[in-house]
């Protein structure tokens, strides 16, 4: 078993050493029922050694106050101003993507090949956009 140790500078943190189990994951039964994978335990005693370690990222340290407020069901503001984003970006591109299957089966000779072409151009841009999402 490897292990990788993390120190603190002593301006930073105090006495905090950390030890990062390369085996971050491991596999649970309990009873009967199949097997799944857990975060070991090791790795979740590690988070706050790490976290004093490394601290908050670029991205946290840069965010606006009023973007950290928790609203409904205790998700932060900022998650769900890119949640709707990400939606209305999904909708547009589902927009473009049916028009465009409409209009390339548009000109094609075969009828049966249009129509069927037509009729499936909106599930076919939803299941594009999905999937970007």
């Amino acid at each position: 078993m490897e292990h990788f140790v993390f120190s603190c500078d002593t301006n930073k943190c105090e006495d905090v050493s950390v030890t990062l189990n390369l085996n971050l994951l491991q596999q649970v039964r309990v009873g009967d029922a199949p097997s799944v994978w857990v975060f070991s335990s090791q790795t979740v005693e590690s988070i706050e050694s790490l976290y004093v370690r490394y601290g908050p990222g670029w991205f946290d340290q840069h965010m606006p106050s009023w973007a950290t407020t928790r609203v409904l069901g205790q998700v932060v503001l900022w998650e769900w101003i890119i949640l709707l984003l990400m939606l209305i970006v999904c909708v547009v591109l589902n927009m473009v993507v049916k028009r465009i299957l409409r209009f390339t089966f548009s000109h094609v000779r075969l009828v049966l090949l249009r129509e069927f072409g037509h009729i499936l151009a909106l599930p076919a841009a939803f299941m594009i956009s999905l999937t970007k999402f």
